[in-house]
């Protein structure tokens, strides 16, 4: 991988279609896994790991879970965090025969996130083949001594942004002039850094649950067309996906920038003139409009 000089593991799977063949998969997995450090497992595994994993067809029961959830926590692997659709397969049918499905996957160990804390699989359909494609990026991880401050500008939409900046902006701080500007600024950040985890949360993953839920109200109200609340409900879901999907691209569109400008040069008179006069002053800021 580009920029690491870290061994690793990868092992590509491609399951069968039955629990019973399936289950020298598992004992095969297991029987890897204490041989290698850092290691990734990915592919079409044919197989579900959670009762949320299909959508239309048969319910998923404890006997197709069982053998997968066992090499999972024997194997001690987790999903890899990922974006794009959640299911991966589709029977293509029309009307209520149509079945989505979760069977392709991405599971890594602990010694592979320890070397690449920023992996990530993005899930995509593709226009040739009833399964998603998976890419799996990484962002190398650069040190830059204290951790920098980041405002996000899709923050601004939140109903509770302007009350939680003027609630802390306005109470008073002992100090004047730059001092208490510095002051205000930092309660502030710490401020934001709380709404951004108890009211904003994890905009991919959140992303990914308006997605998912969006589509399971289409097709239930697709299974059932008669039904006019099912169809307000997709109104709903739909409403709530937009929001989700324009925070969560104001959100790439953000971090796309901030790693150009991580490459970028940073070794300008300006910089240099601009660090001069702020000398053992920490300053946090950001722009609101």
């Amino acid at each position: 991988m580009v920029g690491y000089r870290s061994c690793f593991h990868i092992t590509f799977i491609y399951g069968y279609n039955t629990v019973e063949k399936r289950r020298s998969l598992w004992t095969d997995l297991t029987r890897i896994s204490f041989s290698v450090k850092a290691w990734i497992v990915l592919g079409d595994f044919n197989a579900p790991f959670s009762g949320g994993d299909r959508s239309g067809g048969n319910a998923i029961t404890s006997l197709e879970l069982a053998d997968a959830i066992g090499w999972k926590v024997n194997a001690k692997v987790e999903a890899l965090k990922s974006i794009g659709s959640f299911f991966t397969w589709t029977n293509n049918q029309e009307g209520s025969a149509r079945i989505f499905s979760k069977i392709d996957h991405v599971f890594i160990n602990e010694d592979w996130l320890d070397i690449f804390p920023q992996s990530l699989a993005n899930f995509r359909w593709e226009v040739v083949s009833d399964h998603c494609s998976c890419i799996v990026s990484n962002i190398p991880l650069v040190t830059m001594g204290s951790k920098l401050f980041r405002y996000y500008n899709f923050w601004s939409n939140h109903a509770d942004f302007k009350q939680v900046v003027l609630s802390s902006w306005e109470v008073p701080v002992q100090a004047s002039g730059l001092r208490a500007i510095f002051i205000r600024l930092v309660r502030l950040k710490h401020r934001l850094k709380k709404f951004n985890r108890d009211c904003i949360g994890d905009v991919g993953y959140g992303y990914q649950l308006a997605s998912v839920a969006f589509q399971d109200a289409q097709f239930q109200a697709q299974a059932n067309p008669q039904d006019f609340k099912l169809q307000e409900v997709v109104k709903e879901k739909a409403s709530e996906f937009h929001k989700q999907e324009q925070m969560y691209h104001s959100f790439l569109a953000q971090q796309s920038k901030i790693n150009w400008i991580r490459k970028g040069d940073m070794n300008s008179s300006f910089f240099h003139a601009f660090s001069k006069e702020t000398q053992g002053i920490e300053y946090h800021c950001f722009l609101y409009k």
